[in-house]
């Protein structure tokens, strides 16, 4: 059995945003204000959902990763782009309590775009300088005017469970090709109430490709149409699995075969909310029963 591992990091590294040689802050994955600072409890993806052990690590206020200086976490992210993160998930927790089907969302999608990828370069507990999608989502989060990376696909779903699901650079294919996944390397954040997928190719699988409506006007608002039934697998009534979409099971619905490099796989998490946290959750959003 894979066990967890202290992950923890040099204080002072390359920052895995700019690059530059500095103290490192602890970074949110999702930011705390996407309903990250309740406990949690949370295991290397390998070790599966984390249960009451000495192995499972807890966390009092979310998932982090030191992985980021002060001004790409503080300022870059946190003061221009987390606050347009936040209130895209604040917007889709409404819009579920409302309705089920595809809703209208106006939202400044070119800091949305870049506060995920910003979130998901800090989700390494190393500075890659190999990688070329960091390369490039790193190229695209420092300039306001670099317009999304060529070929590449953030797609996003909602997500109605009190998991959070972190994994880089991996590749899945449906093992029963029952369902669609997610073609090339893909990075992931599920979290409530939106899962995101950085893909490096742009077929989409039934979900919206955020990338597509993306400009060099750092604030253009575009009105979004969310699918507020994207949490099921297209023309059917089968739940994406929380996992999804890289679940390794033995069900027939959205099972999948994952290859991935060793150490991004050790940096990945799988994490639940304590009944009360997501009681907390619930009486913050004022959530519907139903969800």
């Amino acid at each position: 059995m894979y066990y967890y591992t202290n992950e923890k990091r040099k204080k002072e590294d390359l920052c895995n945003i700019c690059g530059k040689y500095k103290r490192l802050t602890w970074d949110h994955v999702p930011p705390k204000c996407c309903n990250n600072h309740y406990p949690i409890k949370t295991n290397p993806w390998t070790n599966g959902m984390p249960q009451e052990s000495k192995y499972a690590k807890k966390y009092q206020n979310g998932i982090r990763f030191r992985s980021l200086c002060e001004e790409c976490n503080n300022k870059i992210l946190g003061a221009n782009f987390d606050i347009i993160l936040e209130e895209f998930s604040n917007q889709i927790i409404q819009k579920m309590n409302n309705s089920s089907s595809i809703v209208k969302i106006p939202i400044k999608v070119n800091r949305l775009c870049r506060a995920i990828c910003g979130h998901i370069l800090a989700t390494k507990n190393y500075y890659d300088n190999e990688s070329l999608i960091d390369k490039e989502l790193r190229k695209y989060v420092l300039d306001e005017k670099e317009l999304p990376p060529k070929g590449m696909s953030l797609l996003y779903w909602v997500y109605p469970y009190s998991t959070i699901i972190i994994m880089r650079d991996f590749c899945a294919c449906s093992i029963y090709n029952k369902y669609e996944f997610p073609k090339g390397m893909l990075s992931i954040v599920n979290s409530f109430p939106c899962a995101y997928i950085i893909s490096t190719e742009k077929e989409e699988c039934g979900l919206f490709d955020l990338f597509n409506v993306c400009s060099s006007d750092i604030d253009e608002v575009v009105e979004l149409s969310v699918n507020c039934r994207s949490c099921y697998f297209p023309n059917s009534k089968h739940l994406r699995p929380f996992e999804w979409p890289c679940n390794i099971s033995d069900e027939k619905d959205g099972a999948a075969f994952v290859l991935g490099v060793k150490k991004n796989i050790d940096d990945s998490k799988i994490a639940v909310h304590s009944l009360e946290s997501v009681n907390k959750i619930i009486e913050k959003n004022n959530i519907s029963k139903k969800w």
